[in-house]
């Protein structure tokens, strides 16, 4: 299962950290010091698909399990 949660994780990490990083571009707020909160943004991402990719590597295995 290691390995199907890590090919998750591969697919998951750079959509979940693009995804925030452009939340912080288009927010004028934030832009005033993006290269911080872009960083920032980029990391919480890539921790947050840790646990995003457990779970849905666990789905597809059981769903093959069951198959």
């Amino acid at each position: 299962m290691f390995k199907l949660v890590a090919l998750v994780f591969v697919v998951a990490a750079p959509t979940l950290a693009g995804i925030l990083a452009t939340a912080v571009m288009v927010s004028p707020d934030l832009m005033e010091e993006g290269g911080k909160w872009i960083s920032v943004a980029v990391a919480v991402g890539t921790l947050i698909a840790v646990p995003v990719s457990y779970v849905v590597g666990k789905a597809i295995n059981d769903l093959i399990k069951k198959g």
